[in-house]
């Protein structure tokens, strides 16, 4: 699509979820049944974990740059009422 703008990291950030909702079953699947005390099952949740926390952090700190600036609501609002704004154009310039 020609008017499409905005950037790849979002879909991106978007797929990563599958991967990350498999680590939360593994773990949850390896903390079924287990009794009050320490297994050794738990060494088997490192894995996941570490691997979360790799797959999050890049889009992450993509997110948090992305919405570091503060919105100007009022301005914002009188800018959207103009009937000849597009919708791409207006999230381009957000």
């Amino acid at each position: 699509m020609p008017q499409k703008k905005n950037p790849d990291m979002a879909e991106l950030a978007r797929g990563k979820t599958g991967r990350l909702y498999g680590n939360l079953m593994s773990i949850l699947t390896t903390l079924k049944a287990l009794p009050s005390s320490y297994n050794r099952d738990l060494q088997e949740d490192k894995e996941a974990l570490f691997d979360s926390v790799d797959t999050i952090s890049p889009p992450s700190s993509f997110f948090r740059n992305a919405a570091g600036g503060e919105i100007q609501s009022r301005a914002n609002e009188s800018r959207a009422d103009d009937p000849n704004l597009l919708a791409t154009d207006l999230a381009e310039y957000l």
